[in-house]
């Protein structure tokens, strides 16, 4: 299947105070695209919602969102990641004690 893995230059993500991460400008230039596909897509079909982007906040921070669908964005605490030196996001603990259960049940499967 050939080597599948990146190979470019290791990613230095850019926290902002909000906790998010900062879109690239390749990825604030797609979201911003497909929001106005959408946009127009959603004119006189009777849509009850808006989109929008706020560069400052992420892709669905920070501003409010009317929807005919509830409110569905996530209420808890904000999260604020660990960027390790090579530039990679740490695990939670949650999510570290996840994958050692799923390898270890994968290490069972292959000897058994």
């Amino acid at each position: 299947h050939g080597d599948l893995r990146y190979h470019g230059p290791t990613a230095k993500p850019h926290v902002l105070h909000s906790g998010y991460l900062a879109d690239t400008h390749e990825v604030a230039a797609a979201k911003s695209d497909h929001l106005a596909a959408l946009a127009a897509q959603s004119q006189g079909q009777g849509y009850g919602g808006s989109h929008g982007y706020n560069h400052e906040e992420g892709y669905s921070g920070g501003e409010d969102h009317s929807s005919s669908h509830g409110d569905l964005r996530y209420h808890g605490p904000t999260a604020i990641p660990h960027v390790l030196h090579d530039g990679h996001i740490a695990d939670t603990h949650e999510v570290a004690a996840v994958k050692s259960a799923h390898l270890a049940a994968l290490a069972t499967q292959s000897h058994g």
